[in-house]
């Protein structure tokens, strides 16, 4: 794996740094670096482009270290053991990890522990974990439609209601549901500790859910659908340092989690089945997006001057130069699909948006439209996606099975009777 590196992200790749199978890439850096990584044996290239495939992981950090601050510490993982991560470390840990704890931890660490690691020291560490941090949601007053029966076996945190679009954490938590006693949190908080499994569909505002579930031995599961580390890394990692096991809904998503959880599964988005009518197709190219925030407006423009033998519509988002239409109801919508050629996916370069694989692609190839995107990469294996306009304009409609959401539910609901 070929990571970039740079001053954002160097104290967050340090964890990869004694993996020789990882390749580090930087444009620039201090020579004190560079020369400090290759004397410990470390990988690294410098290259003036980005490499193809090349990972950006975002860190929590925005300078580089000091020559005085580099010690050969950074290149092993460090532990910082308190109550509420015990389990999480003691599971974690391999030889030459290094372990700091406090004085007044209450549990005794056991002999085997201290056999295979190395600890640094009994006093609080120089950097103390950080402070918990929370986000407002932009809805702020939906905790009255939280939903507590007296008793519940899943607490599921969603973080956000229902909109115009029935997200993965609605169909999600409509099929938990049906299987089990649940307590629906919108926001806000329940009593974590007489449940078995706590689910997190999103980091922001989970924190004391998430410190109660540690607290009490609560198993929690993170089904992570966006890149929030890009936007905000310390409440991820938070959550990652807790989960039991992280779900993980396109292929980014998966490769660039950058935590060390042994129990993580790659379970892609999946779409609902809609009764194909089989019209005569015009030459249209569509667009379905709800937020104008995510949309590459310069690409689209591009593609119109292009190809101005199609009609470009985008339902949803607004697109400068395109025929713009509201969100329509979802049999509506498929109807219009339906009489289609081309569906785009046309989002910004990001780090956030390309962890998404989006719902819309199972919309379009529902209505056999062939798919063009400028981010193919979670779009792996799924027939009919292209990175080149030209070439889907070309392309033959492969008939494709479309993934149904229950498939996906029934694999979350398994895993969580095996945890």
């Amino acid at each position: 794996m070929t990571y970039l590196l740079t001053q954002f992200n160097f104290w967050d790749l340090c964890r990869f740094f004694t993996n020789d199978q990882h390749k580090f890439v930087y444009k620039s850096a201090p020579e004190y670096v560079i020369k400090f990584l290759k004397d410990n044996g470390v990988n690294v290239e410098q290259s003036d482009t980005r490499p193809e495939g090349a990972i950006l992981h975002n860190g929590s950090y925005a300078t580089w270290p000091t020559e005085e601050e580099l010690n050969p510490d950074i290149l092993v993982h460090k532990f910082y053991i308190d109550d509420n991560n015990y389990n999480y470390v003691i599971h974690s840990i391999k030889p030459g990890d290094k372990l700091i704890y406090s004085e007044d931890l209450t549990r005794q660490l056991s002999p085997e522990l201290e056999k295979i690691a190395t600890f640094i020291s009994k006093k609080t560490p120089e950097k103390a974990p950080k402070e918990r941090i929370y986000i407002d949601h932009v809805m702020t007053n939906n905790s009255d439609l939280n939903t507590v029966p007296e008793e519940y076996d899943i607490v599921h945190y969603l973080g956000n209601v229902v909109g115009a679009v029935k997200y993965r954490r609605h169909k999600l938590n409509d099929f938990l549901k049906e299987h089990y006693k649940v307590a629906t949190i919108y926001k806000g908080y329940c009593d974590v500790s007489k449940a078995s499994t706590l689910i997190i569909s999103d980091p922001r505002g989970s924190f004391d859910l998430v410190n109660d579930a540690v607290k009490h031995n609560v198993r929690i599961i993170y089904d992570r659908t966006d890149n929030w580390n890009a936007l905000y890394p310390e409440i991820e990692n938070s959550l990652f340092e807790n989960a039991d096991v992280v779900f993980c809904s396109s292929q980014y998503l998966f490769d660039t989690l950058c935590a060390p959880i042994e129990n993580k599964i790659l379970l892609p988005n999946a779409g609902d089945e809609w009764n194909y009518t089989n019209p005569t197709k015009e030459k249209i190219v569509v667009y379905i997006g709800k937020s104008t925030n995510k949309t590459n407006d310069e690409l689209c423009n591009k593609l119109k001057e292009a190809h101005p033998e199609y009609k470009y519509v985008s339902i949803g988002a607004k697109v400068e130069g395109w025929e713009n239409l509201p969100l329509l109801p979802k049999d509506v919508m498929m109807s219009y699909l339906d009489h289609c050629e081309i569906g785009v996916i046309p989002l910004k370069e990001d780090d956030y948006y390309k962890g998404q694989l989006n719902l819309k692609v199972w919309d379009y190839l529902n209505a056999h439209l062939k798919v063009y995107t400028n981010n193919t990469y979670n779009f792996q294996g799924i027939p009919n996606v292209y990175d080149d306009f030209e070439k889907a304009a070309r392309a033959e409609f492969i008939n494709v099975d479309v993934p149904k959401w229950k498939d996906v539910f029934e694999t979350i609901s398994q895993n969580v009777r095996i945890l």
